[in-house]
């Protein structure tokens, strides 16, 4: 019966999810697309590009994924990565998302499963099959960050009664619910960073290999919340000062830094990829002329 009423408050969250679930070609939210266009990409055809555009006389095409072409761009919040180091975007090159690769990453496993089972439509008619397969991926990822935060308050002696209660509110209360029903990086990235904690203060517990391999984990699976959003670096620097400055936690800095820099790898080896550079992300080749100029 305990064991129930710690699960009742994730159900909740969980079907309160699959009810609000829709999905509609007409809203076509960059946000989300270029996300699902480059999972689709990495499954589909192996690679990270989600199109070309290519120089037709004075004028660009963009050439989407699914072979169509168009004389303005086929999804917003897109980056090129110049055939000319001499050009500035606009420009002939290959087609990035303007976001962290994270979610797309995330999302793979799921969207191999869905095809293998014939789920999934080859190309512009999976689309939204694909989307709804997406979602599901980062709704079970945050969901496993709420169950760590119940964890993590619940270790720290808080009621039960408040725990629950702080699931829920975080769950169906907060901005973390439409970010969880998206196949987006917002509430991702912070359920990254919940369960490298989680992970870390389990590595505290434990001794031996098991609890270096726990820190080793919570490293790993903490700086990823980088790969989802850029800006949750300083919250990924802050788990980092919390493991180093506490004399209980200090002997995992080891295990912890091996993860981080592994993820850190990951992270640079993607990005060198994308735009030659492992410190450069799609922000500064922005495609369209409004996103240039406002961001």
């Amino acid at each position: 019966m305990k064991r129930l009423s710690r699960l009742l408050p994730i159900l909740l969250v969980a079907v309160t999810w699959l009810c609000v679930f829709p999905y509609s070609v007409s809203l076509n939210n960059p946000n989300e697309r270029t996300r699902v266009l480059q999972a689709r990409a990495l499954v589909e055809k192996r690679t990270l590009s989600i199109g070309d555009a290519i120089r037709q006389g004075p004028r660009l095409l963009y050439l989407d994924l699914y072979g169509r072409t168009s004389r303005s761009p086929f999804v917003n919040d897109i980056s090129v990565t110049c055939l000319s180091p001499a050009d500035s975007a606009p420009c002939a090159g290959a087609l990035y998302p303007a976001k962290a690769p994270g979610t797309a990453l995330l999302g793979t496993p799921a969207l191999v499963v869905a095809r293998g089972l014939g789920l999934i439509p080859e190309g512009a008619a999976g689309e939204p099959r694909a989307t709804w397969v997406l979602r599901l991926s980062v709704m079970g990822f945050v969901l496993a960050g709420l169950v760590a935060l119940g964890r993590l308050l619940r270790a720290a002696g808080v009621r039960p009664s408040i725990v629950g209660a702080t699931v829920v509110a975080a769950g169906l209360g907060s901005s973390v619910f439409p970010y969880s029903v998206s196949f987006v990086g917002h509430a991702a990235s912070g359920a990254a960073l919940l369960l490298g904690v989680y992970a870390l203060v389990r590595a505290s517990e434990s001794r031996g290999s098991k609890g270096h391999g726990l820190a080793f984990l919570g490293g790993l699976v903490a700086a990823s919340a980088v790969l989802f959003e850029y800006h949750a670096a300083p919250a990924v620097f802050a788990v980092a000062i919390w493991t180093v400055a506490t004399p209980k936690r200090r002997q995992l800095a080891p295990g912890f830094l091996a993860g981080s820099l592994a993820m850190a790898l990951l992270f640079g080896w993607l990005h060198y990829s994308m735009y030659g550079s492992p410190f450069e992300t799609g922000h500064t080749s922005l495609v369209s002329a409004h996103n240039r100029g406002s961001q």
